[in-house]
């Protein structure tokens, strides 16, 4: 997936050497036909993203505050994100209500099992996000400088 967005700030880089940017991108291509747009960008405003500056022929990309540049999101941190928020909490939940049901033996505290594994898995999830954002692989990649943004 890609898009197009303006480079707002560029840090000296991260853990792993390689050099960071803030695009600030305007929601519209991809997103316009998401379902799911309303868990990542509800209020439809421009969102901010942290993306690793690309390289070319071995050289890193030489962007500037105010470029406009496009942003690359691989396939796999793609897939990693919905299944981390779409699939795994209903197989929480399923957990949750079939292991409460096998004890208890009533569907109502299976569902209220369901619920509880389902807030436990979504308690942990917070860490997790904060141990992904970290590892540079699954941020967006900064693959072209389109041009210089002019503010009208």
């Amino acid at each position: 997936m890609e898009e197009v967005g303006r480079v707002i700030e560029i840090s000296g880089g991260c853990t792993s050497g390689e050099k960071l940017a803030k695009v600030e991108i305007e929601p519209k291509g991809f997103c316009e036909k998401c379902t799911a747009r309303m868990f990542c960008n509800p209020h439809g405003n421009k969102m901010v993203v942290e993306a690793v500056v690309g390289t070319r022929h071995g050289v890193s990309l030489l962007i500037k505050v105010n470029e406009l540049v496009r942003i690359e999101t691989s396939p796999k941190s793609t897939l990693l994100s919905a299944f981390l928020l779409f699939i795994l909490p209903l197989v929480a939940f399923g957990i949750g209500f079939g292991v409460v049901k096998g004890i208890i033996g009533t569907e109502t505290f299976g569902v209220i099992g369901g619920f509880v594994f389902l807030i436990a898995y979504l308690l942990c999830l917070k860490p997790l996000n904060t141990k992904i954002a970290k590892n540079t692989k699954f941020k967006p990649v900064i693959t072209e400088i389109l041009k210089v943004y002019e503010k009208s």
